[in-house]
């Protein structure tokens, strides 16, 4: 059985009080804050704070479909194929190829949609 005895989806909470010091501390650097696509699951909203207040937050999630792992898209639509997924999929595994840069722009962000080391270096100079 898998258990997770920590901490999960507080990184944007976080990446929220480190961008509000630095800004008052008038630095001018960003905030990197990475996570993965469960966490952001649980505190996503919270890209409206960033984008409202202006943030320098840069956030990458790393997009694995689920808690610990979940399936490839081929899988996800024969799951699909099979019934319900409410009865096959297992609860650790999130949607497959979910566009979470969406959310961003959603709230007048930048959001990116990376899938390679040169587009993620791409993004970086954006």
């Amino acid at each position: 059985m898998l258990a997770q005895f920590g901490t999960m989806g507080v990184g944007l909470g976080f990446a929220i009080a480190a961008a509000t010091l630095e800004r008052s501390e008038n630095k001018g650097q960003r905030i990197v804050c990475v996570e993965g696509d469960s966490a952001f699951g649980f505190s996503g909203m919270e890209v409206e704070t960033m984008c409202r207040y202006n943030l320098p937050v840069v956030i990458i999630v790393v997009n694995n479909n689920g808690i610990y792992s979940g399936v490839d898209p081929e899988t996800w639509k024969e799951m699909a194929k099979m019934g319900d997924l409410t009865s096959i999929a297992p609860p650790v595994t999130l949607l497959p190829e979910a566009r979470y840069d969406e959310v961003m722009t959603a709230f007048g962000g930048r959001g990116f949609l990376v899938r390679t080391v040169e587009e993620l270096l791409q993004c970086s100079t954006a």
